[in-house]
Parts: structure tokens; sequence; C-alpha cells
């Protein structure tokens, strides 16, 4: 497997939030990029997708994945009376060679009473 080395520099044009950019390739060589903003803290309130076939050189058009503000808060917990809410996910899996398997880390927080109650009293008191 080659290693491919990204060095990128971009000033950010939302001043009210951290963006984060992840890029990997999935199984077919097509490579992909996920913008993520965090407006409080590190709780995840955008994320917007594109893809390139020819190895950056040229993208699709970004597409929206989520954004809270367009449908309030993602992963409530469906029929939580206090709108308990299930947040996470999974880095995009590697392959090792030498086994053949997928590798990836992930992590999940259940925010009981939400995120207005749940996740600040975590952020906040720990």
């Amino acid at each position: 497997m080659a290693k491919i080395n990204i060095t990128s520099r971009m000033r950010a044009v939302n001043p009210d939030a951290e963006e984060t950019y992840h890029r990997h390739y999935d199984s077919e060589g097509v490579l992909w990029e996920d913008k993520i903003l965090a407006s409080e803290c590190d709780y995840h309130s955008d994320q917007e997708r594109r893809f390139s076939r020819d190895n950056g050189r040229t993208w699709s058009e970004w597409e929206t994945v989520y954004r809270d503000a367009d449908s309030g808060r993602r992963g409530t917990v469906e029929g939580s009376a206090e709108g308990d809410q299930i947040l996470g996910g999974f880095s995009a899996p590697i392959l090792d060679p030498k086994t053949g398997c997928k590798i990836s880390i992930g992590s999940f927080a259940y925010y009981i009473k939400g995120h207005h109650v749940g996740y600040f009293a975590m952020a906040e008191e720990g």
C-alpha cells in the first residue's frame, strides 16, 4: 500500500465554528473528503461530504450529511420522553495488508436528557 502525505492550509470561513477535514479512499479508489463543523466545544453540528475520482484534481459538489440548523439535533433517541441522544461514529476503515482485516476506531456517547442538559453536564462537569 502506498503512503500519501497531504498537507493543507486553509483559512476558516466560519468564525463561529471549528472546521475539521478528513480524507480517505474507498475500496474503488475514490477519494472522499468530509468537512465537519463544531460550534459548541466538540459537538459536531454540520457535516458535508464530497468525492474525487482523479485523486483530488477535481471534486464533486459538497453534499450535506447533516445540519442541525435544518433538522434539529441529530441522534435523538426515539421514544425518549426527555429527549435522550446517542452520538458517535467510526473512522474510515483502513486495510491491514498482513491480516486482510479492516481496522477502524470509534466512540459513542449517550446523553441523558439530551443536548441541552446531558451534553453540557458532561462538557462542564465531566
